[in-house]
């Protein structure tokens, strides 16, 4: 009878406080609501604190109600855990934090009513061999068809020669969600679904198609923007069911580009910051899920899933450099692209240890302080910024600045703008050779000379020097 009571008066002082609720939301947020035992799971709107935090006092509430946010006044906006799966009911907690949404809503954007039946046709070409149609309501998150997987989709009708699986639902009060499956593999949830649509599918990518449409396959060139510091660039798409990453030609530190054929505006891709699905394009926030792409002239990467947060440590940069380096600088993100002199191992080998340091930084080596001395191809070519690797090696320099058989400090030799620059202290012979083996110029330098000379790779004295 004691616990009894006890009890009965832990619940009538549960009962009798009002309790506050603080949410911090992703980035991108434009409003937040709150679901739960407390207001009978109908979504409440919050008052916005700041962009990502939001609080609301209710006093019904106890410690003992569940609950759950949206970013919107539906199910469809519903909170999601870090990956992106369902999440169970919340306890109370003071302070909250939504690691992200289903979907984003916004408030300035009307949301379209269905103004009849709405059918949903699917191709039979491509579609799965058993396809189901699971649906449930927008605004409700009530199932329209059933529980999981929904009913399966067997009538089909010919639009324009085509055959369609089709399903119709009879004058919904709001818009629809849906999901294609097969019971075991599905596609993503495909939202706010208020008209008749066509779809087509390839693998699990759902694609919205226009009957009679033919769209001719061609050849495309893809361009992206990607963040400081992004390793490399990769892209997947569904010309071949998204079944291989293709690397993509880097152009700068930030820019990307492919040529693919036999492909078409309306083919949906994404973006890899690896050969990987791990390091997939995400949204801004660096967790929400990025919408498949359909061409366009030039793509921007907000960011990169799994590569959001880099480890700060210790690196060691180790370098193997050519015969004959007078000395060699690192210059990068680790030093604000200035020009640090490494450690002499033995006359091929450098060494430099930074702290405070992450191994997606990109740098450079050179044999001088300045891009004069930067480090090119075998052939003469570009270096793109590097990113750490255990053991790096240089293959040639642009120019090492020296000249054999004369003093390290007396005479400077570089390639600039079609020229070939000699700045000598003293009095210096100087033969230059093509790279063919021909003498093209002998000649005495004191001071300052600069001798016109095709772009190309020349022999001085002895010395490699790029003429660009």
């Amino acid at each position: 009878m004691k616990k009894l009571l006890l009890s009965l008066c832990a619940l009538v002082a549960l009962s009798a406080s009002a309790l506050t609720y603080n949410v911090e939301v992703p980035a991108g947020t434009k409003a937040c609501y709150i679901a739960g035992d407390m207001n009978g799971w109908s979504q409440q709107e919050m008052n916005k604190v700041d962009d990502t935090h939001y609080t609301i006092d209710i006093a019904e509430a106890t410690e003992a109600d569940g609950y759950k946010y949206c970013s919107g006044p539906g199910w469809n906006y519903v909170e999601k855990d870090a990956n992106g799966n369902e999440m169970g009911n919340r306890v109370y907690s003071p302070n909250d934090v939504v690691a992200r949404w289903a979907s984003v809503f916004d408030p300035g954007v009307e949301v379209e009513k269905p103004e009849g039946d709405i059918s949903i046709y699917l191709q039979v070409e491509g579609a799965y061999a058993s396809t189901n149609l699971y649906a449930w309501d927008s605004a409700t998150s009530e199932p329209i068809n059933g529980a999981w997987p929904g009913t399966a989709m067997t009538a089909i009708e010919s639009v324009d020669g085509v055959d369609y699986y089709v399903t119709t639902f009879t004058a919904p009060a709001n818009a629809i969600n849906i999901i294609f499956n097969d019971g075991i593999n599905q596609t993503a949830d495909i939202l706010g679904i208020a008209k008749t649509t066509y779809f087509k599918l390839n693998g699990n990518t759902a694609t919205v198609v226009t009957p009679g449409a033919v769209e001719e396959t061609e050849t495309l060139t893809y361009n992206v923007t990607v963040p400081v510091a992004s390793p490399s660039c990769y892209i997947a798409g569904a010309w071949d069911n998204w079944s291989s990453f293709t690397a993509m030609t880097r152009v700068d530190d930030t820019h990307y580009t492919v040529t693919l054929e036999n492909v078409t505006k309306s083919m949906e891709y994404k973006y890899c910051a690896t050969a990987s699905w791990d390091n997939v394009e995400v949204q801004a926030d660096g967790v929400s899920d990025a919408t498949n792409r359909t061409w366009g002239e030039n793509d921007v990467v907000a960011a990169w899933k799994g590569l959001a947060e880099v480890e700060i440590e210790t690196l060691t940069y180790n370098v193997t450099v050519p015969e004959g380096t007078p000395a060699c600088y690192i210059a990068g993100d680790m030093n604000s692209w200035g020009f640090t002199a490494m450690t002499k191992v033995d006359e091929t080998h450098y060494t430099i240890t930074f702290d405070n340091v992450h191994k997606l930084m990109g740098y450079k080596y050179a044999c001088g302080e300045g891009w004069d001395y930067e480090e090119v191809t075998a052939d003469g070519g570009q270096v793109y910024n590097r990113i750490w690797s255990e053991n790096d090696v240089v293959a040639a320099w642009k120019t090492t600045g020296s000249v054999a058989g004369v003093e390290a400090d007396a005479v400077k030799v570089y390639g600039a703008n079609g020229m070939l620059c000699v700045r000598a202290a003293e009095e210096v012979a100087l033969n230059v050779y093509n790279a063919q083996g021909m003498l093209v110029k002998a000649l005495v330098v004191e001071g300052a000379a600069d001798i016109n000379l095709a772009a190309g790779l020349y022999i001085v004295n002895g010395t490699k020097v790029l003429v660009y």
